[in-house]
């Protein structure tokens, strides 16, 4: 099932049966639901998350970045 969740700033595209938010494929083991209306909140505190965003969570909840890289990262695309 797809769904978006939507408000003035952004379309959160989230697809359960794909795993995917904003098209990028997430861990099964990952609870997107929870994930997703996370970053939609944070929406209405003037996050906008990009493919970049998702890409960074995605390889943190894969295991592939520890959070200290996750913060790097995140740091890194703010500072860019």
């Amino acid at each position: 099932m797809a769904m978006t969740h939507t408000n003035d700033w952004i379309d959160l595209k989230v697809d359960f049966e794909k795993h995917t938010i904003m098209g990028v494929e997430f861990p099964e083991s990952t609870n997107l639901e929870s994930l997703s209306s996370a970053m939609y909140s944070a929406t209405w505190e003037g996050f906008k998350p990009t493919i970049s965003h998702i890409t960074i969570l995605r390889d943190y909840y894969a295991g592939k970045i520890s959070r200290d890289d996750l913060r790097k990262a995140i740091s890194e695309l703010y500072n860019a």
